[in-house]
């Protein structure tokens, strides 16, 4: 039996009575005196009630859970008795003779000693049989059998938590087991067994050496290519077999393997680790049953550095109250470099403001190179231990809003697709407003997606705004992704191609000059597809202009042209000594990504379960890129070369290493005027110093438009004649380009110089 606490139910006021001076009503009350469980869930459940008060003979009616009637009958003695129930919930009314009712609330009848079950598959390898494991004493389980079970062994799980069955098959299907507990209780149960499971593809993302005065060495992976589910679960063991992660004391360590994140294994000393990985495809603890699970492995040496050396991370954040230190609710400043001096030595911050950078020890003084913000307070840490020398680095809170909008784009071919990625960053941590971006294509190129769509289209100018492109977070970023179809025209070859964007918001942009970006591409036909370009502020390829150019926006383009889908890509370019990795700023790319700024200049981009398809099966999808604006480190010099190349990992596959990228500093003095052939446009004189004379041989000139070569506006002029005079004295001296709008809706462009 089991008792509970009485509860009452009174349906007549007997104090009303007595104070009033009446003879007081017949008063009943329930008062539920037990309630006995079922066994085993079967019919020997019971309910015990007396009533008190009422005058006899009472109608007594019981319920069943949904309110129906599941007995009733009419009684003289107040003890009443519900017996032979299965487990559920059940309630009763009394009425008296008098008409006087009372009712209980739920009362539930339990199972006692019913099997609990907990049973799952394990994901055995192809062609090893398949097995199920069951929780034994933790839920009363005593005993199993099957017809089928070719073996059932009991064993204490590798972390002496509990006792289990393992449960052996003679293939995948469905299996009628029994299962008894403590009690002797019985029940029947199916038991589906599906697989084998397919193991997930892992890769070594990074590598990072440990200093040889302690663990401050990592491991990253990531995993693909896996099940239905979105994590997998790993371990780590050391060369001596000890698991170092995911072992008893870490309960198992999953990884978000189907949605591409990387992990790291962090705090490793210099060794030989293994990185094991299960092909569960469900979520539970990797230590259980470890023994039976179709396990993959990789080996990994984390090296170790000459030295002693330690690692110094932290956060880097918007100091609101000026304080220079961390406080709740302050922001953090992600993709941004940090470099540390004397060195130099580089990392940077990750989308949650955090960054890492191992030196040797010594006392340095950290420094946040944002584009936008400046540091707040100096901060220098001595490094004299290994690993927790942590630096929290401060801006300053003053920063006004600014928006930056930058393009990357893969090759254009006749007949084929032209793929252009936009990305719009706001570079603070201010409310961005309502933002705006347009972009205007070449007139040549026919749209074939974009992704997001537009919020309106006119023509060959796209825009996109309101609630679909809203920026509600400090330091947000959103991407588009466009294909364009260039015609099939073999007489396209050399034609240049010209993509506008510009973002604009309702708030006020501090800075203006980043809001647009003009993007050329000439039409070309046989390309290397690995490749990596340079595009100097002033429009050169091959050439570094001394006094004129500012930056270098370089492109790697990659493509898969193996024989299966690559599922991680991985990219490394060690910037030479005349660039400066703290400049760096990250453009867009066709496919998302993270990257990693190291050392003395290592740059390195990730992709991790990018799953880029061959190009024999799709060949447009089968290219990738991405973009990144560094500026050299002056003073050059005449005849100095700035030669960089990008070394490209498709899986496992050795490096396809680009040819360098090489540009040669050189002072130039003259343009050579060219007219475009979808403009025909002419500019006189070229160089000029005050005066140029815009003509266009195909239309009404409606608008002009100056911009430097990254894009910004510094000129704009209504014209509607086919020749005009612009005042260019107040330009400042350098390269130029010129875009001209006719009537008819054609755009044409040319280069000038400024002197």
């Amino acid at each position: 039996m089991t008792y509970i606490d009485p509860y009452w139910s009174r349906a007549s006021a007997v104090l009303l009575g007595i104070v009033l001076g009446v003879a007081p009503l017949h008063a009943i009350d329930l008062f539920v005196a037990a309630v006995g469980p079922s066994l085993c869930g079967g019919p020997d459940g019971s309910i015990y009630v007396d009533v008190v008060g009422g005058l006899p003979p009472f109608t007594v009616t019981w319920y069943d859970a949904g309110g129906g009637v599941f007995q009733e009958s009419s009684s003289s003695v107040a003890n009443l008795a519900l017996e032979g129930l299965y487990p559920g919930v059940y309630s009763l009314t009394v009425v008296d003779s008098q008409m006087d009712m009372a009712s209980t609330g739920p009362i539930e009848v339990v199972i006692d000693g019913a099997v609990v079950l907990d049973i799952q598959a394990i994901a055995t390898c192809p062609g090893e049989p398949p097995i199920a494991v069951v929780n034994m004493f933790e839920n009363g389980i005593v005993d199993i059998w099957g017809p089928d079970v070719i073996d059932s062994s009991q064993q204490l799980d590798e972390c002496g938590a509990f006792t289990y069955r393992a449960l052996m098959f003679p293939s995948y299907g469905s299996y009628q087991l029994q299962f008894e507990d403590q009690n002797g209780c019985i029940l029947d149960a199916w038991v589906g067994l599906n697989g084998p499971e397919t193991l997930p593809v892992m890769q070594v993302v990074d590598v990072a050496g440990s200093c040889s005065n302690g663990a401050s060495g990592s491991i990253t992976m990531s995993f693909g290519g896996f099940g239905l589910y979105p994590q997998v679960v790993t371990r780590l063991k050391n060369s001596a077999g000890v698991v170092v992660a995911g072992g008893c004391s870490q309960a198992g360590i999953e990884l978000e393997g189907i949605i591409g994140t990387p992990y790291t294994f962090s705090g490793l000393a210099a060794d030989t680790y293994w990185v094991h990985v299960s092909g569960q495809t469900f979520n539970f603890d990797f230590t259980d049953w470890y023994d039976y699970q179709c396990l993959d492995s990789i080996e990994v040496v984390v090296p170790a550095l000459p030295g002693d050396c330690g690692v110094v991370n932290g956060r880097v954040f918007v100091d609101n109250n000026s304080n220079c230190a961390t406080n709740p609710g302050e922001n953090n400043v992600p993709a941004t470099v940090v470099r540390l001096e004397p060195g130099p030595y580089f990392g940077n911050t990750n989308s949650s403001g955090q960054y890492s950078v191992q030196v040797p020890y010594g006392t340095y003084e950290v420094f946040s190179e944002h584009p936008v913000l400046d540091q707040s307070c100096p901060v220098v840490q001595v490094v004299q231990q290994a690993v927790n020398n942590n630096v929290h680095v401060p801006m300053e809170v003053g920063a006004q809003l600014d928006l930056q909008v930058t393009m990357s784009d893969g090759a254009a071919r006749p007949g084929f697709e032209y793929q252009v990625a936009v990305q719009v960053n706001n570079l603070t941590a201010d409310a961005a407003g309502t933002v705006t971006m347009q972009l205007e294509h070449d007139a040549l190129l026919g749209l074939v997606s974009a992704t997001p769509a537009p919020t309106t289209t006119a023509g060959n100018v796209l825009t996109w705004t309101g609630a679909a492109f809203s920026f509600t977070n400090a330091f947000q970023s959103r991407t588009v992704q466009l294909r364009f179809q260039v015609p099939p025209d073999v007489g396209l070859l050399g034609t240049d191609l010209l993509t506008a964007a510009t973002v604009s918001t309702t708030s006020t942009d501090a800075d203006l000059s980043n809001n647009t970006y003009l993007l050329q591409r000439t039409i070309a036909g046989a390309y290397d597809p690995n490749d990596k370009l340079a595009y100097t502020s002033s429009g050169n390829t091959d050439v570094w202009q001394l006094g004129a150019d500012e930056w270098i926006d370089y492109t790697i383009r990659f493509q898969n042209t193996g024989t299966d889908t690559a599922f991680n890509v991985v990219i490394t370019d060690t910037l030479p000594p005349n660039l400066d990795p703290g400049s760096i700023i990250m453009g867009a790319s066709s496919y998302t990504f993270t990257w990693e700024l190291r050392d003395q200049g290592t740059l390195k981009f990730y992709y991790p379960n990018i799953l880029l398809p061959d190009s024999n099966i799709n060949e447009p999808r089968s290219h990738a890129f991405v973009g990144f604006r560094i500026r050299p480190r002056l003073p050059l010099l005449p005849g100095d070369e700035i030669e960089n190349r990008a070394n490209i990992f498709f899986d496992f596959n050795p490096p396809v290493i680009t040819e360098p990228s090489v540009l040669v500093a050189e002072f130039s003095t003259a343009v050579q005027e060219q007219p475009q052939e979808q403009g025909q446009l002419r500019l006189i004189p070229n160089p000029t110093c005050d005066r140029l004379v815009v003509t266009s041989d195909v239309g009404t000139i409606e608008q002009v438009t100056i911009l430097t070569p990254d894009g910004r506006e510094v000129m704009r002029r209504s014209v509607r004649a086919s020749t005009a005079t612009l005042d260019v004295s107040s330009l400042n001296a350098g390269a130029y380009v010129l875009l001209a709008r006719t009537i008819e809706g054609m755009l044409a462009r040319e280069r000038f110089i400024k002197h």
